[in-house]
């Protein structure tokens, strides 16, 4: 079977978005100039930050060919999230002077999610991240994260059940100074729900998610 044009068009489209979003750091660390503040000021041991990150997610499926086609009304889920953060920087800055230089943040959070297809539906819970940021520009800070949670679902989906679940993901991003303890942050992460096979049916939501937010440094 070939390839629905439309989808394969979505998926190029969110992956320029994606190169976009974690290679236009490494562009601004080449063109800032001497005068700029420096946003690095921001992340060492006991920096504190709060804010939030929305976005959109794009269902998928992966496994084997009988797995897509059993669980494949799990990759139309179309999916609106709100996450709620609060930040704690845990380490000073390591690395010296090399481009690997940077810090670890520990992130606690709430998550709203409002499914739009194929059926409507909501969920909440929370969770951690944790998150390493490279500290190599003045004016963007790109990073690393990996995060786990727990969420009560309510989607209606016939391939994975209501309740209780896991949320799992992982993730990219970058803070963007907009002020000198503000920014606005862009995020590119792959989103994991399911119940460990708690309850069955378990096949497994998974969603590229697109984010934007803003956080307050303090």
């Amino acid at each position: 079977m070939r390839p629905n044009p439309v989808i394969r068009s979505r998926w190029m489209f969110g992956g320029i978005v994606a190169c976009a979003l974690l290679i236009a750091p490494f562009a601004a660390a080449r063109a800032e100039g001497p005068a700029e503040p420096d946003i690095r000021d921001n992340f060492h041991k006991g920096s504190k930050h709060i804010g939030a990150t929305a976005g959109y997610g794009h269902g998928f499926r992966f496994g084997s060919d009988k797995n897509k086609q059993l669980s494949a009304v799990l990759g139309d889920v179309r999916m609106a999230t709100l996450i709620p953060r609060f930040g704690v920087g845990v380490i000073d800055p390591i690395g010296g002077d090399s481009f690997l230089r940077g810090n670890v943040d520990v992130l606690f959070e709430l998550a709203f999610l409002f499914n739009a297809e194929p059926h409507f539906g909501f969920g909440g819970g929370g969770g951690t991240s944790l998150r390493y940021n490279f500290l190599f520009s003045r004016i963007a800070v790109p990073y690393i994260e990996a995060n786990l949670g727990v969420l009560g679902i309510d989607f209606d989906l016939g391939r994975q059940a209501d309740g209780f679940a896991f949320n799992v993901g992982a993730g990219a991003g970058s803070h963007w100074r907009i002020g000198d303890r503000t920014t606005l942050t862009t995020e590119v992460r792959w989103q994991h729900i399911s119940n460990a096979d708690t309850k069955h049916p378990n096949d497994g939501i998974n969603t590229m998610q697109f984010m934007i937010g803003v956080y307050r440094f303090f």
